[in-house]
Formats: C-alpha cells, structure tokens, sequence
C-alpha cells in the first residue's frame, strides 16, 4: 500500500507540474499576441510623431528598419574612426530599442547612455541593457540635462537628427555635454537624393543610388505574415517631409504619420562647424549602397 501511495502522489505531482507549466506557456504567448495585435478594435487608426511609438510599432520597428544591422554598421565606424576604450562615456541620441549601445555593452563599454522621446522605447532599451542609464527626454528640452564636458562620444544615428527641427541647438547643446577632443557621430542624407526603400523591403538589395530625383524609389510594400505593410514619403516642398507608413490587416488599418526635417546636409555641417566641430571622417555604411548616405563624425578641438 506505501508503495501504492507514493506512486500516486508522484503521479499527481507530475500531473501538476505539467498543468502550471502549460498554464505559465499560455500567459507568455497570450500577452505576447496581446502585446503585437497592430488594430486593436477600431477599423482605423491614425498615430502622429511622438505618438507612433507605442508598444505594437516598437516590436515590429527593429525588424522593418533593420536596427540590429545599422548599429553594427555604427559601432564599426566609431571604433575605426575615433579613440575610444573602456573608459569612455558615451551617449546615444534617439536609442530607441538600444540596439546601438548593445554593441557597446557587448564589446565591454559600461559607461553608456541612452535618450529617447518615447516611454516604450525606452523602456525596451533599458530591458535589453545590463548596465547603463535611458532617460525619456527630448534632447534639446534642457541644456543642463547633462553636465558640460561629460561624454567622449555622442551619437545621433538611423535618421534621428531629421525629426529634431532646431538642429542648431542640438549641436550646441552636444558641444557643450561633449569633452574636449570628443566626438559627435551623426547620419547624414542629401535630402533630394537619398533612396528612401525600407530597409527590409525586398527591393533592398538591389538598391542604387539615383542621379536625377525623379527616379528616385519612394515607396515600399512588405508582405508580412500578419499584416501588409506600405511605406510612402509625401513632399512639402519645403525643408520637411511626411512619412506614411500603413498597415493592413484585412479592412483593419493602422497608419503613421511623422514629419522629418530634411535639412540640406552641407548646411547641418555649417551649422557644426560654426559651433566649433571639425569634420574628422565622412564614411559610409556598409548596408546601405547609396552615396547620398553618411556616417559623419565631427570632433570637439
């Protein structure tokens, strides 16, 4: 009857175990389908700048955008073309999911810091970080945010620097946070000409940069699994341009609206230099085989 009666207990137990545990899986991919579902109940959705960073865009951002890639592109160009080592400080403006600062943590930097005008973004940055610091604030709210001659590197990748309007004062307020001899990494475009296909379009790899604007490609489509995703640019024909990005989900739509400033880029590097930043390299990305796109990092003299 013991023996009876261990066994089962022990049946019982493992019974249980396997109840939680399948429990414990539903909650998990529950919340995640929960989490990703892109048109909650309304037929149509309409998300504008700030806005369109919510919880849903922020899973689907890194994909679309090929995050993870950009940033091995960047890390590579601050590693070969500035001094840097484990004990420099180092910004990152606009973060968004800190794919960027990864590559830094990874490769041994702890003294990293991230900034970011949306709470979800930061809020996956921070998540996906062991060490270092996100704050959620606009980056030209306060030049005190940071104290001068803080960091030996600031970074303003992946388009960051067109949806900031008064780039004027982001450069000023970079010199004034940045060491003397630290570095600004800035993503450059030539607006007129720069190809605007989304970087996990299947168009992508074939690439090229146009000589005249009106062959330029300014739409993308994605067929997802869960969604048909488009991407178009509307111009002003001024110094900013709409972004529209759609995603259909049978008669269920979600769009995004964002204004990007396309300052000219020889005037961004008037306006560096006149601040007191020198050019140190102009490169490219290794990604991206378009020449009216630059990595462009400017020293503190």
């Amino acid at each position: 009857m013991l023996f009876d009666s261990e066994d089962t207990i022990f049946q019982l137990t493992i019974i249980l175990m396997a109840i939680l545990c399948g429990t414990w899986v539903y909650r998990i991919y529950s919340v995640d389908n929960t989490k990703k579902e892109p048109f909650q109940s309304s037929p149509f959705i309409l998300r504008k700048n700030g806005e369109i960073y919510d919880e849903f865009y922020v899973d689907e951002y890194d994909d679309l955008y090929k995050s993870e890639d950009y940033s091995k592109d960047d890390y590579k160009n601050i590693i070969t073309h500035t001094k840097i080592n484990s004990d420099s400080s180092i910004l990152d403006i606009g973060c968004g999911s800190g794919k960027l600062l990864k590559q830094f943590e990874t490769n041994g930097f702890d003294h990293i810091f991230g900034m970011d005008t949306s709470k979800t973004m930061v809020e996956t940055a921070q998540s996906n970080l062991f060490k270092g610091e996100i704050v959620c604030m606009d980056a030209i709210s306060d030049p005190m945010m940071f104290e001068k001659d803080t960091f030996t590197h600031i970074l303003c990748t992946h388009f960051t620097i067109y949806e900031i309007q008064d780039k004027h004062t982001l450069l000023k307020y970079c010199y004034s946070w940045l060491r003397i001899g630290g570095y600004m990494g800035i993503h450059i475009v030539v607006p007129e000409k720069y190809n605007m296909i989304t970087p996990s379009s299947d168009l992508f790899p074939h690439l090229k940069s146009f000589s005249v604007p009106s062959d330029r490609v300014t739409q993308s489509i994605i067929e997802k699994e869960d969604y048909k995703f488009s991407s178009s640019y509307e111009f002003s024909g001024h110094e900013w341009i709409q972004h529209k990005e759609t995603f259909e989900k049978g008669k269920i739509v979600r769009q995004n609206e964002k204004i990007m400033y396309m300052t000219d880029k020889d005037t961004i590097i008037d306006m560096a230099q006149s601040i007191g930043f020198h050019i140190v390299k102009e490169g490219s990305y290794d990604l991206i085989p378009d020449k009216y796109q630059s990595f462009i990092i400017f020293q503190k003299i």
